[in-house]
C-alpha cells in the first residue's frame, strides 16, 4: 500500500494557484458553524442565523456554479440583519485557517508515522526520500 501511495504521490501534479482559489471559496462556508454559534452568541435567534447564513451560502454556492466569484463574506457581513460586519467575520475564518493549525499536526505525525512503518518494513525506504 505504501508503495502505491508513493507512485501516486510521485506522479501527482499539483497546481497550486487552483488549489489556493479553491480554499479562498470554500473556506468560509466550512466557517459557518463557528459563525452560527457567533452569531447566537451575539443575541441572534439560533434559526435566524442560520437562515441568513445559508441564504448568503447557497448564494455563493450558485455564483461558483456558474464560474463566479464567492461574495458570501461581503455579503453576510453586509446584511444588515447579521450580527457581525465582513472584517469580524474574515478574522473568525483567519483563526479557523491559522489558528490552530491542526493540519499540520496531522501532516507531521502521519510522517512521522510512515517513517516509523518504512524503519520497521522491508519496504524501499529510497522511495520515500525522493517523494518526501
Amino acid at each position: 500500500l505504501l508503495q502505491t501511495f508513493a507512485t501516486v504521490l510521485r506522479e501527482m501534479n499539483l497546481f497550486p494557484d487552483e488549489i489556493q482559489r479553491e480554499v479562498d471559496q470554500a473556506l468560509p462556508l466550512v466557517a459557518t458553524t463557528s459563525l452560527l454559534t457567533e452569531a447566537v452568541k451575539r443575541g441572534l435567534g439560533r434559526e435566524e442565523a442560520h437562515g441568513i447564513i445559508q441564504l448568503h451560502s447557497l448564494r455563493s454556492i450558485e455564483a461558483s456554479k456558474v464560474g463566479g466569484q464567492s461574495s458570501f463574506v461581503h455579503d453576510l457581513g453586509n446584511d444588515t440583519n447579521f450580527p457581525m460586519n465582513v472584517d469580524e467575520i474574515q478574522q473568525l475564518i483567519n483563526m479557523i485557517q491559522f489558528g490552530p493549525q491542526a493540519a499540520k499536526e496531522q501532516t507531521e505525525k502521519v510522517v512521522e508515522r510512515i517513517e516509523w512503518t518504512l524503519a520497521t518494513s522491508s519496504l524501499d525506504v529510497h522511495t520515500w526520500d525522493e517523494i518526501r
